[in-house]
């Protein structure tokens, strides 16, 4: 477990480097940092892959070591705070993504080599795809989310269809149980009465209000 100390030494050598790199400024230095951020933001951008949404094309353009500098202090800063928050990412398999956006995995495969999601952790060239819940998907409309805000509304829709079910199965057991009371629908019985008793009133009252909210009364 890291401490207060452990952070304050850390931030001591962050700033040391930095410090070093200023002193001896030249380009070959702002060669070697930029490939060192290039690592660095592959790494980061497996955890956090909207923290190096900038700096990843960034770094295939010539940058000055002014700006590379201020790039490796970011980067380091985030280091020290993941390394403090001792969580790491909810992985996904990509056959449980495509659930959560109901396509194949084939079509989410596609969207991984297309870049339409980024963040995707493979090992290896046959092996399976890791999706991290930070990873970002971008939409037909360009629209950015992470995978895990596209899982809680899975998961919310899931709530939501089990509510509906359930409350939809109350509604026909509630119409199953008017139908054997009276011996047949509400419109071959209770409709068809003259003059109803005030508990066929109320009967009658919540057999169509099952019916319609059922969808199973057409008026």
């Amino acid at each position: 477990m890291t401490t207060v100390a452990d952070r304050e030494k850390a931030e001591r050598w962050v700033r040391h480097q930095i410090q070093q790199i200023k002193n001896t400024a030249h380009q070959h230095k702002a060669e070697e940092l930029a490939s060192f951020l290039k690592y660095l933001t592959n790494l980061i951008g497996r955890i956090e892959p909207q923290k190096t949404a900038k700096l990843s094309p960034a770094l295939e353009q010539s940058q000055s070591l002014e700006e590379l500098t201020s790039w490796f202090e970011q980067l380091c800063e985030f280091m020290l705070e993941a390394g403090e928050s001792h969580t790491l990412p909810k992985m996904y398999k990509t056959s449980e993504v495509a659930k959560f956006m109901g396509v194949t995995v084939a079509t989410v495969n596609n969207w991984i080599k297309e870049g339409r999601i980024k963040g995707v952790i493979k090992e290896g060239k046959h092996a399976h795809a890791k999706i991290p819940e930070t990873a970002m998907y971008r939409t037909s409309s360009n629209e950015v989310m992470t995978i895990k805000e596209i899982a809680n509304l899975y998961q919310q829709e899931q709530k939501q269809r089990l509510v509906q079910t359930a409350e939809h199965d109350e509604l026909l057991e509630t119409i199953r149980f008017f139908s054997q009371k009276y011996g047949g629908t509400y419109v071959e019985t209770l409709v068809k009465k003259d003059v109803l008793t005030p508990q066929e009133e109320r009967d009658a009252s919540e057999w169509k209000y099952a019916l319609k909210k059922a969808g199973l009364l057409n008026e």
